[in-house]
């Protein structure tokens, strides 16, 4: 019988959660009925949320928080890209197990309560073993400085996460198990944790259905000193999703059209270059971050590697740097992103010497162009430079404001991270306006 890879995996991830509830259950009734004089099990729940808005000066590219939205900021006010509200339930069940879940309401892809459940995992600290840790269950990627709290608007000075660095990586959780140890050394403290499991993040329409789906390895390393923090993160991801586009669709058509390889000799040949299947993703980055209660700096660099004859994700370099500084309650600060793509250039063919000077010479070469820069536009050139302030007006909460000047390239050419018309001129340079107040409770 033939079986639904598809829904196979999606099942698998419902049942990973469901499980981590169920261990729940029970483990609670055990560690309560065992260990009752302690006073087991603790409840704890808390929150966090964030209100934006956000506006740009350009009506023909639409700006998105990463790949996952759904909803593009143009000229009009929009609410939906950077507010969200999270609420995170944690239980110690005894003095070894304990239990977390955490849903973010936010503007998402898909299902919404499978994608916007991050974590629901279970977590043993083996009493006979110190400063080990395992946890089973849904994890977070934990492979960049913002990893635990990249939907806590209220932890960071910025309005969202520095969009050069993690809109390109909207994978934020995974369906497996984790296991870290910690060093107490003589300056700071040294954390190792490796991670794998499976993983299934939907992605925006617009980004053509590309979506992450597969299994996948996390590792990093943190090191903790005085008012430093330092990370090296990791992650591998077997993509094996059966990917189909229709704009690729639509392009194998047109290379395996007869009259097309008339018109352009031997266009068939790029015909492997739509095959976007069995892909693998790996990412490597790296991190610091630093505060002394007056100064806070901010920078990470990561580098996005595609393994495959693929070429719908580019090789990609990013980085950023933000330097913030606190006068009493308000915060100031700057920064300056950057993400460049290292492009599996296509060229055009030669078209057919026969229609060479021939009225319809223009038309064909058009044609030809289409095609070549449906294969070439998936590219990423874009620097930006932000300023804003931070004014924490009232007990856990934030007021935050914030311009942004991004480029984007040649015509717009390389800004795939954007919603616009491939088919239209897009602009060289976009500003972003963005407010709102972020709080947790």
């Amino acid at each position: 019988m033939h079986r639904n890879k598809k829904n196979d995996n999606h099942c698998l991830s419902y049942l990973i959660s469901y499980v981590s509830l169920s261990i729940l259950a029970l483990a609670t009734t055990v560690g309560s009925t065992a260990i009752a004089d302690d006073n087991y099990p603790e409840w704890s729940i808390k929150g966090f949320g964030s209100i934006g808005f956000a506006r740009s000066d350009n009506e023909t590219i639409g700006f998105y928080r990463d790949r996952t939205s759904t909803q593009e900021v143009k000229k009009s006010l929009e609410i939906t890209t950077d507010s969200r509200l999270g609420l995170q339930l944690d239980v110690d069940i005894n003095d070894s197990f304990h239990f977390t879940t955490q849903f973010v309401v936010r503007d998402h892809a898909g299902d919404f309560f499978e994608q916007n459940l991050d974590w629901a995992f279970l977590k043993w600290n083996p009493l006979v073993v110190e400063d080990y840790e395992i946890r089973v269950g849904r994890l977070g990627v934990d492979a960049f400085l913002l990893s635990d709290y990249r939907n806590v608007g209220y932890a960071y000075p910025w309005i969202r996460p520095p969009h050069e660095f993690y809109a390109n990586i909207p994978l934020t959780h995974f369906d497996g198990a984790d296991i870290k140890k910690s060093f107490y050394l003589e300056n700071g403290e040294l954390t190792l944790k490796l991670g794998g499991g499976y993983t299934f993040t939907k992605l925006s329409e617009y980004f053509q259905d590309f979506d992450l789906e597969g299994p996948v390895l996390v590792a990093n390393i943190i090191y903790t000193t005085g008012e430093w923090r330092f990370r090296a993160g990791y992650g591998h991801i077997w993509q094996s999703k059966n990917l189909e586009s229709s704009l690729f669709s639509r392009i194998r058509g047109v290379l395996t059209n007869p009259a097309t390889n008339f018109l352009i000799p031997n266009l068939n040949q790029f015909l492997p270059l739509t095959n976007i299947n069995d892909t693998h993703l790996q990412f490597m980055s790296l991190g610091t971050a630093y505060d002394d209660g007056t100064w806070l700096v901010h920078a990470e660099a990561s580098y996005l590697d595609e393994e495959g004859q693929q070429i719908i994700n580019a090789d990609v370099a990013s980085a950023y740097l933000s330097i913030g500084r606190r006068f009493s309650d308000v915060t100031l600060y700057s920064r300056y992103g950057i993400a460049h793509s290292f492009e599996k250039k296509t060229k055009a063919l030669d078209i057919n010497p026969l229609l060479v000077g021939t009225p319809n010479e223009p038309a064909i070469r058009e044609i030809n162009q289409q095609i070549i820069d449906g294969f070439n536009g998936q590219a990423i050139k874009q620097q930006s430079l932000s300023i804003g302030l931070r004014w924490d007006f009232y007990q856990k909460m934030a007021f935050k404001a914030e311009w942004t000047h991004y480029w984007l390239g040649k015509n717009g050419k390389f800004s795939s991270l954007w919603q616009h018309d491939p088919n239209e001129n897009t602009p060289h340079h976009v500003n972003l306006v963005s407010f709102g107040i972020d709080f947790i409770f």
